[in-house]
């Protein structure tokens, strides 16, 4: 028996088939809105600096330093931002590269391009290099067109960058679609039922049929007639599409696994990140409380030594006074027990000359 006899297995392969489609669909699309948004970029560069872009193929992700002051990051994530690690890195010689990277983050949605599948040398003169700064994974360095990206790749520019997910009218069916490749190509049984791959084409269905460019979007049309016949059954699966859509989704589970692993890895980092800054702030809040406590001390010392002059001054200004109002009194004293001695004596001496006058009688 083949595994295509199995209703659920062949639904599968279906499912995954769409993907397919769905990427033929809309591939001329995102390369000819990525063309578009790198010479917008460029008309940036010329508005922003006042002269013309020049070619660079001196700078690479090992070498290049971002426009932007390191210490006013403008990345999400400023541990996945060049300037997170200067060392090693300078600006662009040519004033071209550094600049661009800042305009690349700066049309991401959320200010979070991941830089692993791009080559700087590349950006003034290959549009998809820059589009390939809107991927959400890695594993895509050396798809270089529109036309080498799968789907989930493609969906994935379209929602991450600013410019291009404007020529959409609902983002949100974008990223259901996104979410339904992840749920078709990471099945570890590789069975899916009728009726969710009825969903899961319609759902196809309504991003090729977005009503603002998509629907007059000859490419985009037929793969929605592709995608009719599959749902009805009327493209012939053999054991070739089988295989290829296997293999597809064996490696979309190891790029899967690899991205869980950067993502902890990444995690990781930001954590040891935070650490150090939340052990560098209670550092730094430490000795800051240390010193305003030392100076507290200094000036309480200092409150204390100036109370304590005060105090020996007033001290010693009261003794002073003590000492000069006793003299004050003693002198008193002895002038008033001198004058009673001298008016005793002035009396005796006249006592003493009226007894001698008597006696002379």
């Amino acid at each position: 028996m083949s595994d295509l006899e199995d209703p659920l297995y062949k639904d599968w392969v279906r499912s995954a088939l769409s993907l397919k489609y769905l990427k033929e669909g809309i591939y001329s699309f995102v390369d000819q809105f990525a063309k578009q948004h790198h010479s917008n970029l460029l008309l940036s560069y010329i508005k922003g600096t006042g002269s013309p872009a020049t070619s660079c193929t001196e700078c690479t992700s090992e070498n290049l330093m971002p426009d932007h002051p390191r210490h006013r990051c403008i990345q999400k994530f400023r541990s996945k931002c060049f300037c997170n690690n200067p060392v090693g890195r300078r600006k662009c010689p040519n004033n071209f590269c550094s600049r661009f990277y800042d305009l690349i983050v700066i049309a991401h949605d959320e200010r979070n391009p991941l830089w692993i599948n791009t080559d700087p040398r590349k950006w003034y003169s290959d549009h998809w290099e820059i589009a390939k700064c809107y991927l959400s994974t890695t594993g895509y360095s050396e798809h270089g067109t529109a036309a080498d990206t799968d789907a989930a790749g493609l969906l994935s520019i379209i929602i991450n960058n600013i410019e291009i997910r404007n020529y959409v009218c609902s983002i949100d069916n974008i990223r259901k679609v996104r979410d339904i490749r992840n749920d078709i190509m990471h099945s570890k049984s590789f069975q899916v039922d009728q009726s969710s791959l009825y969903q899961y084409i319609e759902q196809m269905i309504l991003v090729l049929q977005d009503p603002k460019i998509l629907v007059t979007d000859v490419a985009a049309q037929n793969a929605v007639l592709k995608l009719e016949k599959l749902k009805r059954d009327q493209i012939f699966i053999s054991v070739e599409d089988a295989y290829e859509m296997r293999r597809h989704a064996l490696k979309a589970g190891e790029d899967g696994v690899k991205k869980i692993e950067k993502t902890k890895d990444e995690a990781i980092q930001q954590m040891e990140t935070k650490r150090k800054e939340i052990h560098d702030d209670l550092d730094s809040r430490f000795d800051q409380r240390l010193l305003e406590q030392n100076k507290e001390i200094k000036a309480e010392t200092i409150r204390m030594q100036t109370e304590k002059n005060e105090f020996e001054s007033r001290y010693q200004t009261a003794v002073n006074e003590i000492e000069t109002k006793g003299k004050q009194i003693t002198d008193n004293i002895d002038a008033y027990f001198e004058s009673r001695v001298n008016d005793h004596e002035n009396k005796v001496d006249d006592q003493s000359k009226e007894i001698s006058g008597c006696l002379k009688l």
